[in-house]
């Protein structure tokens, strides 16, 4: 049974519920469900469920990223593919920018930063200077959207 077979069995018995007006989103019908259902998962299990799920999205969503791409960088980071998260996060962050959601950006940047330094890599500190530069871009434009706030 490949994943998409399991999703729609999950759904069918009532344990996950699809998101109203969130199209392909899910959450569980009950937390009292997800306790169970996941603290019966073996965490090596979870890692390798997490994995699937970011790979399925990757497939699913191939054609529009760009609204699921924190998600999907949570899903590799669960998973144990620090590399790819760090490609989401990025994109998250860089799409957060564009709107001026600058909160969002360094939330997701920050998390970006904690991954290089576990991924590590030949070009770990090329990558980080690109993020802190991210990072300083998103600090500088919410002080200043916030002085334009404040009357003089």
């Amino acid at each position: 049974m490949n994943l998409l077979e399991q999703l729609e069995s999950t759904i069918s018995h009532g344990l996950i519920v699809e998101l109203p007006h969130e199209k392909s989103r899910f959450k569980f019908a009950d937390n009292l469900i997800r306790e169970i259902l996941l603290g019966d998962l073996i965490q090596m299990r979870l890692v390798r469920f997490h994995l699937k799920i970011a790979e399925a999205m990757e497939k699913v969503y191939s054609k529009n990223l760009d609204p699921n791409a924190s998600v999907i960088a949570h899903h590799f980071a669960e998973g144990g593919d620090p590399t790819r998260a760090i490609k989401y996060l990025l994109l998250a962050g860089d799409n957060s920018m564009a709107t001026r959601e600058y909160e969002q950006a360094i939330v997701l940047f920050k998390r970006a930063l904690d991954l290089i330094e576990i991924a590590g890599g030949k070009d770990k500190e090329k990558e980080k200077t690109t993020v802190l530069d991210k990072l300083g871009h998103c600090y500088f434009e919410r002080v200043r959207s916030h002085k334009q706030e404040v009357p003089q």
